[in-house]
C-alpha cells in the first residue's frame, strides 16, 4: 500500500497570548490581507528595531505577493514572509506560494485574530500550498508545519484541529492522482480506496465478472484493451433511508492512451492524471463520513479501468449496450471518459433511487482549451445543486463557470447506426457535447456534471494548487453536502 505525504503527521496548532518565541530555520508566514493592521508582528519575540524594519516593508505590499525578509543574528537565521492580497483570492494564492516557498524544513504561520470565514480560508490555502510528493525520492525528509494564532478559543481550535482530517483528505487524493499507473491499477486502486478506518459508510467493490452481471456494457468496452480488470466501487452514506438520495460519480481512467486512437506522444504522458475524479470523489466519500450532521443521503461511485489499445481492444464503429438498454456507437475511442460515467450514472438510479447525480471528471481537452487551469466547467438541470455549489467559491478556490446544454447538442449525439454516438466531430463546444451525451442516461434523475480537465490537473502551481494533482471539487462538494438543509 503506498504511503501518503506526511506533512498533517507534522502539523500543530498552538496559541500564545503575548509572544510567540521564534525559531531558527524556520519559515514564518504572516498573512496580510486588504487594510487589516500588522498586529501579528507586535506578537512576535523579536527585536523592536527588526519590527519597525519589518512593518515598513510588510505595509507597502498589498498587492498579491508573498515577500521574504531575511534576519540574521550570529548563528541564528529567520525568513519572515509576508502573504499579502487585496483579496481573499489574492491572499489565498500569496498563502499558497509562501508555504511552499521557503528553504527552511519548518514553516509556522503567524496573525492576529480574524473572521472565522477568512480564518478558514487562511488555514486551507497554507496547509494546501504545503502539499508536496516526494514518497520516490530516496532524500527527503518531513516538512513540518506550525499555525500559531493569537487569542484562539478552544472551539475554533477543535475546528481547526477537525479541518485538518479533510484537508488530509486532499492530500490522499492528489497521492492518488500523482503516483504513476504501474502504482494503480484499477483492482489495486479499488482496494486503496476501500482500505481505511469507516465510521458510517458501507463500501462494495464491483469485480469484472459484478460490472457484467449489471449490465455495465460501456464501462466493459473501455477495459477491453487491457489486461488489468476494471472495478466500480460504491461508497454508501445513508443517514435516513426514506430521505433523498445524492450520487456522486467520478471518472476512474488509470491511465488513458486513447485506445486504439491513440493520444500523440505530447498529450499521452500525463494522462496517469486521468483519473482525478474518482480519486476526489473516493476521498470525498471518507471525508463526509465524519459528518454526524449530514442532512442527505450520499451515494459515491467510482469507475475504475485502463483505456488500452491491446489486441482485444473496443474500435471504432463498435457498437455497445449500455447499463440503461440504450447503444452506442463507438466514434472515437478517446471519448472513454463519458462511457464510463454513461453506465454509472443509469446504475446510480436504478439501484439507489438518486434524486441528483453529480458527475466529476477530467472529460475534454476542449474545456481545458476554453476555461484554462483556474475553472471547470458546471452543466446540468438540477438549479438548486448548481447554485449551492457555485456558492462555495467564497469559501474554497474552487471556481465554476456555467456552460449549456442546448436540444441541438442533444440532437447531435444521435447515431444513424445505434441510438447514440460517443462522439460528434462536426459539432464544437466540446465540454457541453460531453454533458449532452451524459444527459441521455438519466431518466427522472437530474443531473450535474462537472469537467475539471483544467484545475485537476495543472502544469504548475498556483496557490493552493499545487502541480499535477490537485484533489479540486473536493473541498467545493463537502462543503456542500456539510451545509445541506
Amino acid at each position: 500500500m503506498p504511503q501518503p505525504d506526511d506533512t498533517l503527521n507534522h502539523m500543530t496548532i498552538t496559541t500564545f497570548h503575548k509572544r510567540l518565541r521564534i525559531q531558527s530555520d524556520t519559515h514564518h508566514v504572516i498573512p496580510v490581507f486588504s487594510d487589516h493592521s500588522l498586529h501579528a508582528i507586535e506578537s512576535l519575540d523579536i527585536p523592536e528595531e527588526l519590527k519597525r524594519t519589518i512593518s515598513k516593508e510588510a505595509g507597502t505590499h498589498r498587492r498579491k505577493e508573498a515577500k521574504t525578509i531575511s534576519w540574521k543574528s550570529g548563528e541564528t537565521s529567520i525568513d519572515f514572509v509576508f502573504a499579502t492580497g487585496r483579496t481573499m483570492d489574492e491572499l489565498a494564492d500569496a498563502l499558497g506560494e509562501s508555504a511552499r516557498g521557503g528553504k527552511a524544513d519548518r514553516a509556522c504561520l503567524v496573525f492576529e485574530p480574524l473572521e472565522e470565514s477568512i480564518l478558514r480560508r487562511v488555514f486551507d490555502s497554507f496547509i494546501l500550498g504545503s502539499y508536496q510528493f516526494s514518497r520516490f525520492k530516496s532524500d527527503t525528509k518531513p516538512f513540518s508545519r506550525a499555525f500559531s494564532y493569537t487569542a484562539l478559543s478552544e472551539s475554533v481550535r477543535a475546528d481547526l484541529e477537525s479541518r485538518l482530517f479533510v484537508l488530509g483528505c486532499v492530500y490522499d487524493a492528489r497521492d492518488m492522482v500523482n503516483d504513476p499507473s504501474n502504482e494503480k491499477f484499477p483492482e489495486d486502486l479499488a482496494t486503496r480506496m476501500a482500505h481505511h478506518e469507516w465510521r458510517n459508510t458501507d463500501i462494495r467493490i464491483l469485480n469484472r465478472f459484478e460490472i457484467e452481471r449489471e449490465g455495465m456494457g460501456l464501462l466493459l468496452a473501455v477495459s477491453l484493451g487491457s489486461h488489468r480488470e476494471p472495478r466500480v466501487v460504491v461508497f454508501e452514506r445513508i443517514v435516513d433511508p426514506t430521505g433523498p438520495t445524492i450520487a456522486i460519480i467520478g471518472k476512474g481512467v488509470t491511465f488513458d492512451t486513447g485506445g486504439l486512437q491513440i493520444k500523440p506522444s505530447s498529450a499521452i504522458a500525463e494522462m496517469y492524471l486521468d483519473m482525478s475524479g474518482a480519486a476526489v470523489v473516493a476521498n470525498l466519500a471518507r471525508a463526509i463520513d465524519r459528518i454526524e450532521w449530514l442532512r442527505v443521503n450520499v451515494v459515491c461511485i467510482v469507475g475504475l479501468v485502463e483505456n488500452m489499445p491491446g489486441g482485444g481492444a473496443y474500435r471504432p464503429n463498435d457498437i455497445y449496450r449500455s447499463h440503461s438498454g440504450k447503444t452506442v456507437e463507438i466514434t472515437n475511442t478517446d471519448a472513454e471518459g463519458r462511457l464510463v460515467l454513461a453506465d454509472l450514472l443509469s446504475f446510480a438510479e436504478k439501484t439507489y433511487h438518486a434524486k441528483t447525480a453529480i458527475t466529476l471528471a477530467t472529460l475534454t481537452g476542449a474545456c481545458m482549451h476554453a476555461l484554462g487551469y483556474d475553472y471547470a466547467a458546471i452543466m446540468g438541470d438540477d438549479e438548486r445543486v448548481i447554485a449551492r455549489i457555485s456558492a462555495t467559491e467564497e469559501e474554497t478556490d474552487d471556481h465554476f463557470i456555467r456552460l449549456p446544454v442546448s436540444r441541438y447538442m442533444r440532437e447531435a449525439c444521435r447515431s444513424e447506426r445505434a441510438d447514440l454516438s460517443n462522439y460528434t466531430p462536426l459539432m464544437l463546444a466540446g465540454a457541453s457535447m460531453g454533458g449532452a451525451f451524459l444527459s441521455y442516461f438519466v431518466d427522472k434523475m437530474k443531473l450535474v456534471h462537472i469537467d475539471a480537465a483544467g484545475p485537476m490537473m495543472r502544469d504548475k502551481a498556483r496557490g493552493a494548487y499545487t502541480k499535477g494533482g490537485t484533489g479540486f471539487g473536493l473541498l467545493s462538494l463537502y462543503e456542500m453536502l456539510a451545509s445541506w438543509k
